[in-house]
């Protein structure tokens, strides 16, 4: 259940940008709207889990996932987001393991739209948890259709390794935004799977072309759902399920409160 109070006005941005983000996305894509209702100044959005687990959860009980299961989760998020950029013009913004829930037949679906919105001219969107943004968006630039293919990287490299490519206990305090957005945009290169073992040459590829930092080498969702690493596991479905699906956490409430400019779960 995700909750939105409507005496505040981000409050009400996030539930209008949820409800248009799961009415511009493909179906079989994305978490099920259920139902909606009125509790006090809260607007509650219920979504149906179908006895899944989100790939967050699963990831820190399962850890770093067998590279069929990777590949058959980034396909699936892939095609969600290619159908929102090229047939919605949608930016979705927040492409992260805690959005995506995993089903036991081995679906994955997206949720997670509160920050998503149109691509139309000029965007620049910050807001949101910030580990997985791309170097524009942390830079407060204008940002595209690449900003989520970032994201998808840094999913990939999540998935690779169980945890995120970052060490975020370094990033804590008043200045933790300034010092990551300082670190992810002076770098170089961006993160990758280089020197990680047990990992294919085909899966580092992947990953590579959605983390340069220049955005014009940045893969597409097309580009992407044609690379070998994702085609070669494309008739696979149920192996995903069987592995993330291994236990299932408790349902949560989200509770959106802007007062503190925050997220909690």
């Amino acid at each position: 259940i995700q909750k939105f109070s409507i005496m505040q006005t981000s409050a009400r941005n996030y539930l209008v940008n949820s409800l248009d983000g799961l009415l511009d996305a493909l179906p079989e894509t994305t978490v099920r709207f259920f139902d909606a209702f009125l509790v006090g100044a809260r607007v509650c959005l219920v979504l149906d889990e179908r006895g899944g687990v989100y790939l967050r959860d699963a990831i820190q009980e399962t850890g770093a996932c067998p590279e069929m299961v990777a590949s058959i989760v980034l396909r699936q998020v892939l095609t969600g987001i290619q159908y929102l950029h090229e047939h919605k013009s949608r930016l979705h913004l927040d492409i992260d393991a805690r959005n995506i829930l995993c089903l036991k037949n081995g679906e994955c679906h997206l949720g997670g739209f509160c920050y998503s919105t149109k691509h139309i001219g000029r965007t620049s969107n910050f807001a949101g948890p910030f580990y997985h943004m791309s170097p524009e968006r942390l830079l407060g630039l204008e940002c595209s259709f690449a900003a989520d293919v970032w994201s998808i990287g840094i999913l990939a490299i999540e998935l690779a390794l169980g945890k995120g490519p970052y060490d975020m206990t370094q990033f804590e305090g008043p200045n933790a935004l300034f010092e990551f957005r300082k670190m992810v945009a002076e770098g170089q290169h961006g993160p990758s799977l280089k020197g990680v073992k047990g990992v294919t040459d085909a899966f580092r590829s992947f990953v590579a072309m959605c983390l340069h930092k220049n955005i014009s080498r940045r893969a597409l969702p097309g580009d992407l759902l044609a690379h070998h690493f994702i085609q070669r596991y494309e008739s696979f479905l149920l192996p995903a399920g069987s592995w993330l699906c291994k236990q299932k956490k408790p349902n949560v409430e989200i509770s959106f409160n802007v007062e503190h400019r925050e997220l909690r779960k």
